[in-house]
């Protein structure tokens, strides 16, 4: 009997589609990086305060709330329109912060208003992610897509830290965020350059009318009848609640109080 040749890691980059959407990833990622460690350690100096350092990191995972309805949205629009919508929406944000910190008005007030709007874009972005991969790659390619993927974003917290300690200990936030401005702006490039998956047409023929709520309902009953994707959902929230705000939102007091880091100069 014949054995069939499993693709190779890297197959996943001979789709055409994956490779524009594995670079937009990766350029969100790098900049969304960049962005807490400078916002961060900014609210943080400027304000000297605990629980607005923590305000700000929960910001980052507000949008957590309303997530389902990117998905419908993703569902009735396309995903890579979506992901294309959020990622000009970031690079739009992105340009507000480097205009007030180039004119000598950024504000921690400002710097948390708009790291909440980012906010309640930023934890769809993942899962859109995967289901337009899954759109785009076969399925004995799936995996090695997913997690190249996966790689790709814990390497960007690696890179992106410290590309935007390094550029703004060099140049300063005022010059740091037009560096944000380009990865943004390149990301959404990236995503024009993708060919909109098509969707399957609906049983019959018979297009079926937009109903978010119901919607909603009807994905949380099938939530329910299925034992594992429920304990899956129930492991993530608890993962999110007790871990991520700890390891991502007290980093800058960490730097100062534990590692002794002074005020830098660059701070407005």
């Amino acid at each position: 009997m014949k054995m069939t040749e499993r693709p190779s890691m890297l197959s996943p980059f001979g789709v055409r589609n994956y490779r524009f959407q594995w670079s937009s990833d990766l350029m969100t990622s790098c900049a969304t990086e960049m962005e807490t460690i400078i916002l961060g350690w900014f609210i943080f100096i400027e304000t000297n305060s605990v629980p607005l350092l923590t305000l700000f990191a929960s910001l980052q995972y507000f949008g957590t709330l309303i997530a389902p309805a990117f998905g419908l949205a993703g569902d009735r629009l396309g995903h890579r329109n979506v992901i294309l919508y959020m990622r000009t929406t970031y690079a739009l944000l992105a340009v507000v912060i480097a205009v007030l910190a180039l004119t000598g008005t950024l504000s921690p007030l400002s710097a948390l208003v708009i790291a909440g709007l980012a906010g309640l874009l930023r934890p769809s972005d993942m899962g859109m992610r995967n289901v337009l991969t899954s759109r785009m790659v076969a399925g004995d390619r799936l995996m090695s897509a997913i997690s190249l993927s996966r790689i790709t974003t814990d390497s960007a917290r690696i890179v992106g830290a410290l590309t935007g300690a390094s550029v703004v200990a060099l140049l300063g936030i005022q010059w740091a965020y037009p560096f944000i401005v380009v990865f943004y702006l390149a990301s959404a490039a990236l995503m024009v350059g993708i060919h909109q998956p098509s969707s399957k047409p609906p049983a019959g023929g018979v297009v079926l009318p937009f109903t978010p709520v119901k919607d909603f309902i009807d994905a949380l009953r099938a939530l329910g009848n299925s034992p594992p994707h429920l304990a899956a959902m129930l492991l993530a929230f608890l993962v999110n609640l007790m871990a991520f705000p700890f390891t991502l939102g007290l980093l800058p007091y960490i730097a100062r109080e534990v590692y002794q880091a002074g005020r830098p100069a660059w701070a407005i």
